[in-house]
């Protein structure tokens, strides 16, 4: 794994844990019947991949196929829009990562 990579998955896992109360451990290794860790694992692909890392290397990390995480990308979107609470769960998360960002730029 990337040192690129490895910075962006603990930030990413730190602020999701933080929120949702998943590690990261129960994110790459839940299957599809664990619905409690689902959303997790949606917002780890979608912040994974919207920070330029490859569909490929997520779906090594998260031990699942490139096509889950194709449709984990398009299953954000769908909670985004019509889940009030990933809504507000995925907007916790954001907030906890751009916050990070900040006091690290401002050292």
């Amino acid at each position: 794994m990337s040192t690129l990579l490895q910075n962006d998955v603990g930030e990413i896992s730190s602020a999701i844990a933080s929120v949702l109360g998943v590690s990261l451990d129960e994110m790459t290794a839940t299957t599809r019947m664990q619905l409690d860790k689902y959303p997790a694992k949606v917002a780890l692909c979608h912040l994974l991949h919207s920070r330029g890392h490859r569909q490929t290397t997520i779906a090594h990390l998260m031990g699942v196929g490139k096509s889950c995480v194709y449709a984990m990308l398009h299953k954000h979107d769908a909670m985004l829009y019509g889940d009030p609470l990933y809504k507000r769960a995925f907007g916790a998360i954001t907030l906890r990562l751009a916050n990070g960002e900040q006091g690290i730029s401002s050292v």
